[in-house]
């Protein structure tokens, strides 16, 4: 079929439907969109890519059941919700990196050298509970593991052993391990 008679016959069917209320108009708009070349392509701006699913959170070596949410430091616009305790570690495929107090608290977890790659540490993060009771888990704490970003493949190393990093996001260590600890302040 043509192109011009598909449009016609999109036309028809639309103002047929059109009296009525029905959803096929925007089905039949978006047909037309794609004859005509005019599909929005999705933005991957604010993709997120999950590194670990499940994670729990443990506080004085007991696991929290409590909801709330989950920031990195030194990383903007991510609050990961917390369920029960768990959570899943989704992090921005571009991330934006800020807050330069949490940034360097960060690197200090760690002794990287990637000569001029933009190479960046977290493994510190920070649970706002909120459960209304008086005696509840809450602030700063790590997990298991350690998650780097860089901006390119690169070789170098970590606390002086040899690594090599791929280009967006890095695990290093023991992934499995699915525990994500708050420090117990007495």
């Amino acid at each position: 079929m043509k192109k011009s008679t598909i449009l016609v016959l999109i036309a028809i069917v639309s103002i047929s439907f059109a009296s009525t209320g029905s959803a096929v108009p925007k089905f039949i708009k978006n047909a037309k969109d794609k004859i005509t070349g005019k599909e929005k392509k999705k933005s991957k701006k604010n993709a997120t890519v999950v590194l670990v699913k499940g994670l729990q959170l443990t506080w004085c070596g007991k696991e929290v059941k409590d909801n709330g949410s989950v920031t990195i430091p030194g990383l903007k616009g991510v609050a990961l919700p917390v369920k029960g305790g768990r959570f899943d570690l989704a992090v921005p495929v571009n991330p934006v990196f800020g807050d330069e107090f949490g940034l360097s608290q960060q690197s200090q977890m760690a002794e990287l050298s990637f000569g001029n790659a933009k190479v960046y540490l977290f493994s510190i993060i920070s649970f706002a509970n909120s459960s209304t009771s008086e005696v509840k888990a809450d602030g700063r704490g790590g997990i298991a593991f350690r998650i780097i970003y860089s901006d390119k493949n690169v070789r170098g190393t970590i606390d002086g052993k040899a690594a090599s990093l791929k280009k967006g996001w890095n695990i290093i260590g023991d992934k499995k391990n699915r525990e994500a600890s708050l420090m117990c302040a007495g």
